[in-house]
Parts: structure tokens; sequence; C-alpha cells
């Protein structure tokens, strides 16, 4: 095998060690996002709360969608 050879398999042994880590990584990422999702963060709110969290005219803080 030449050197060249040689370098070539063990970069691809190393492409493979990073994206097998970078699945892992965003399934974490993932599985904790689900647990902090905007349904169990967000109660309900009274109308003065919710104003709090809803600038006039922008996007609520906590399901990104838009009120006016």
């Amino acid at each position: 095998m030449s050197s060249l050879e040689t370098l070539e398999t063990q970069i691809c042994a190393l492409m493979d060690t990073v994206v097998e880590e970078a699945v892992a990584e965003l399934g974490r990422l993932l599985a904790a996002r689900q647990c902090s999702s905007p349904a169990t963060v967000c109660a309900v709110k009274s109308e003065e709360e919710e104003r709090e969290v809803t600038p006039r005219g922008g996007r609520h803080l906590c399901d990104n969608t838009i009120t006016w």
C-alpha cells in the first residue's frame, strides 16, 4: 500500500468518526430541544402576561407565531 493510499484510508476513517460524532451530537440536541419545547415551557398566561412576551406587532417569544 502506498503512502497516498494509507493517507486516504486514514482520512476516510477520520471522516467516518467525525460524521458519527456529529450525528450523535445532533441526536442529543434534538432530544434536548424536544424536552424544552414551547408547549412545556410556556404555560397558559393572562392577557397581561401574554403582552409581556409578545412585543406589539412582533413575534411571540415562545412559539414564534406572528401577532398583530
